[in-house]
């Protein structure tokens, strides 16, 4: 039996080669190649990024702004944007016993604040869905239609 690997060990498999010419992109050569459309897009990244920090300033509907702050995180965005999406948070999270009437009757945005605040690390109690449940704890046949506020509940829980 020892022998036999022995012997299988020994023998050296050879490859032919079809001599192949080293190709010339290497890293440097591709580095070295000049496209004139990296600085306009540059430009052009810089001027959107600016005005979607002027859109997140300008905004006053709270609801608008969630709205806002959860497609620049679906659209994998919102790096871009962390200072200006933390303090429009912050400002909210203390902001929101206060300014509460804007969400009172709307499973949307009671959902969407709760679950983007909580996302980000903010302490928000569950309870601010106890006026969208019935006396046994269901949620509300009148909402049963409210496909957006279910669907982002949904997302939150």
């Amino acid at each position: 039996d020892t022998t036999n690997k022995t012997s299988i060990e020994d023998v050296t498999i050879t490859r032919r080669s079809a001599n192949y010419h080293p190709a010339i992109w290497d890293y440097d050569y591709v580095q070295s190649l000049r496209n004139d459309f990296d600085e306009s897009y540059k430009q052009r990244s810089r001027k959107l990024k600016e005005e979607v920090r002027m859109m997140l300033g300008n905004v006053v509907d709270p609801l608008e702004k969630l709205e806002l702050i959860d497609t620049l995180q679906r659209l994998g965005l919102s790096y871009h944007f962390e200072a200006e999406i933390n303090n429009t948070l912050k400002n909210l999270s203390t902001d929101r016993i206060i300014t509460a009437a804007w969400k009172k009757d709307n499973l949307y945005a009671t959902a969407l604040e709760f679950r983007l605040l909580r996302q980000h690390g903010y302490k928000v109690d569950q309870d601010v869905f106890t006026y969208f449940m019935d006396d046994v704890g269901n949620i509300k046949s009148s909402l049963n239609q409210d496909f957006k506020g279910l669907l982002n509940l949904y997302e939150a829980s």
